[in-house]
């Protein structure tokens, strides 16, 4: 009887520190936030129903406006990130906008652009999207150095409520 009692308490205990574990490694993944410039950036406008062409040139921000803009992204879960843009203006970058992995969007916009590195992200409670190019949100958040390293690496913001949109890149 004594030596049940002992092997039933040791499974116990392993039983909770296997979950302390758990617990502590989904709160690390979940608390992963990083930071990168935004160097580079085009912008086009939505008039006429339809959007207008990307200007073939990308402007430096920092020449531009003496400024680089920063964007934050943080990892709630596997799909689900809080993002925040700041550009360097006393109301940029206070707010943190929640969006979320969109498959169905991923699908109909690579078929449409012809290009499988897009991802795409619905804002939460709104018709607004961000679109990466050639590395993820979560390859970012894993490897924030893939923004720098990855050739053609873009983030777009589709403003649909606004009618514009930019797209940022770092090379």
């Amino acid at each position: 009887m004594f030596v049940y009692e002992f092997k039933t308490q040791i499974i116990m205990k392993k039983n909770l520190l296997l979950s302390f574990v758990f617990v502590m490694a989904v709160a690390l993944v979940s608390a992963q936030e990083v930071s990168i410039n935004l160097p580079y950036s085009k912008s086009i406008e939505f008039s006429n129903k339809s959007w207008s062409s990307w200007p073939a040139s990308w402007e430096s921000q920092q020449e531009m406006y003496d400024f680089t803009p920063v964007f934050t992204i943080k990892q709630i879960n596997l799909g689900t990130f809080e993002v925040s843009l700041y550009e360097g203006g006393s109301a940029s970058g206070i707010f943190v906008e929640t969006v979320h992995y969109d498959d169905r969007e991923t699908k109909k916009v690579r078929r449409q652009t012809g290009n499988d590195n897009i991802t795409v992200y619905k804002y939460y409670e709104s018709r607004n999207y961000l679109w990466t190019e050639n590395v993820s949100l979560p390859q970012i958040v894993k490897k924030k150095s893939l923004w720098t390293s990855k050739a053609n690496s873009k983030i777009y913001f589709w403003y649909n409520d606004l009618g514009s949109a930019t797209v940022y890149t770092y090379n």
